[in-house]
């Protein structure tokens, strides 16, 4: 008899839960702002009790904590590193095209779950324990970005500087997705376009 794969474990209700309630402070932020993002809109769109919320996450924090991590955990998943490595160089030289299955890749992932997340990662005033987490975040999921901006002779400032303009226009133009300004197709093209630009002039300025 052929082997059959091993089913994954079966998710508890708690589980379930938590996600539910995750799902409802993503749809929040999006639609209504970080600040709107509170223990007592939570319970309300999710029809529990805020005693509920503080079960899963004692402090607001803790949810942008939960989105973030949840967040990096699947971009990491999405976009293997050799893939990462390799086009980064192709789009400062402007060949746009080894890109564009990466970025399509990281498209459908944003469409599907990441905006609140991006808002989040540009949003560090929230507090300052996010502050701190973001911190984290850099060493620990975006230090692959970095040294792909490195290895093109950035410097560290340089470097900085490119992943945060990669992440602000990527938010601008999933927030022109979302409202129906702009539809994915050009989004990926816009989104090529100018951070391949923007990589070939800090280039430059790196030799």
């Amino acid at each position: 008899m052929p082997l059959e794969a091993p089913k994954p474990p079966a998710r508890s209700t708690a589980e379930i839960r938590r996600d539910q309630l995750l799902e409802i402070a993503r749809k929040i932020i999006v639609t209504e702002g970080v600040e709107a993002l509170r223990p007592t809109r939570v319970a309300e769109l999710a029809g529990c009790t805020r005693p509920l919320i503080y079960q899963y996450f004692p402090r607001r924090e803790d949810i942008f904590i939960a989105i973030t991590e949840e967040f990096y955990q699947a971009l990491d998943a999405t976009v293997a590193i050799d893939d990462q490595l390799s086009v980064i160089p192709a789009a400062a030289h402007g060949d746009s095209n080894p890109a564009r299955g990466v970025v399509e890749r990281l498209w459908q992932f944003i469409d599907e779950k990441g905006l609140a997340a991006l808002i989040l990662r540009s949003t560090p005033e929230i507090s300052v324990d996010f502050r701190g987490y973001l911190k984290r975040i850099r060493e620990s999921y975006e230090r692959r970005w970095l040294q792909g901006f490195r290895d093109l002779g950035m410097d560290e400032p340089r470097a900085d500087l490119m992943l945060e303009m990669f992440i602000t226009i990527m938010k601008v133009l999933a927030f022109q997705h979302v409202s129906g300004e702009i539809d994915r197709e050009t989004a990926i093209e816009r989104h090529l376009d100018t951070v391949g630009a923007l990589m070939q002039d800090m280039t430059s300025q790196a030799v």
